[in-house]
């Protein structure tokens, strides 16, 4: 960290390699993601103007998560957002604290998620009404790498009627696993499991080639994609993440057709609903 390195770089349209000096450092990973990129590079989170509906996908559970998600829908209300998507497809997990921090955000008081040790509940993790995000329905998007604390905060949402899950059924991990040293070698153990909120265990456990149907996240709104699809999809989001070269415009041949998110689609439709009777129904105060 804090040395230097030179990098040789064979950019396109230039006819010698360029040569840049940069310093070693901590990167932080961005976690973080909206509809598409500024200008500025930062994110758009409005995925649609119009109806006010915003979007925002986590790619996992890091420190800078929350703030950065604080920040985000800060943007959003500033600019009267009336729906709201969290894309949790693809997120294979990260911090329990911050799943806890997540789920907390968009509901009001209740239980997040119980941790179970041999079928004795060794801790119930409660959320608060203050700070709470309730103005605006919402729904939350999860596929089969959707796990750990992605499913902790897509179960918690649903659980408590916050918020419609739309996709495919998640992974199944909800389990704690701790590391135990022994003389020279590390055993890591699965010492406990993360229990919903209804109390449904969301750790999938294989017995003799069956499996228990109370496993993971199951949509309210099941949308299905092919292998394909699923591997189209993944490639969208993740060339999504990529700052462009603003100096570089995409050649013809280069340019990609629109992308057709079926899911997204579905949620957008459903908040669509949501929003046009929301003048009818009762709506909670945020904390």
């Amino acid at each position: 960290e804090d040395t230097k390195v030179k990098l040789t770089v064979q950019r396109e349209g230039v006819d010698k390699p360029l040569e840049f000096e940069i310093t070693r450092g901590h990167v932080e990973v961005e976690t973080v993601f909206g509809v598409k990129r500024k200008t500025d590079d930062s994110w758009n989170f409005m995925l649609d103007p119009e109806k006010k509906i915003g979007y925002l996908r986590l790619s996992q559970f890091q420190e800078n998560s929350y703030n950065d998600i604080i920040a985000a829908m800060a943007a959003l209300k500033k600019h009267g957002v009336k729906g709201f998507v969290l894309d949790l497809r693809f997120n294979p997990g990260g911090l329990l604290s911050g799943a806890v921090d997540i789920s907390d955000l968009y509901m009001d008081d209740g239980v997040i998620v119980s941790i179970r040790q041999r079928g004795k509940v060794e801790d119930f993790i409660r959320g608060k009404h203050e700070g709470s995000l309730l103005s605006f329905p919402m729904v939350c998007l999860v596929n089969g790498d959707s796990a750990s604390a992605s499913e902790i905060v897509s179960a918690c949402l649903q659980d408590h009627h916050r918020a419609y899950i739309v996709g495919e059924r998640s992974f199944g991990k909800g389990s704690v696993q701790n590391i135990r040293n022994f003389g020279e070698g590390k055993l890591k153990l699965t010492t406990a499991t993360f229990w919903r909120p209804s109390g449904k265990n969301l750790y999938k456990r294989s017995t003799a080639g069956h499996d228990d149907d109370v496993w993971g996240v199951i949509p309210d709104k099941a949308v299905k994609l092919s292998e394909k699809e699923r591997g189209e999809l993944f490639d969208h989001l993740r060339d999504n993440e990529v700052i462009p070269r603003r100096d570089a415009p995409v050649k013809e041949k280069e340019a990609k057709a629109e992308f057709k998110d079926q899911q997204l689609e579905e949620a957008v439709e459903y908040l669509d609903g949501q929003i046009k009777t929301a003048a009818n129904n009762p709506v909670k105060k945020e904390g």
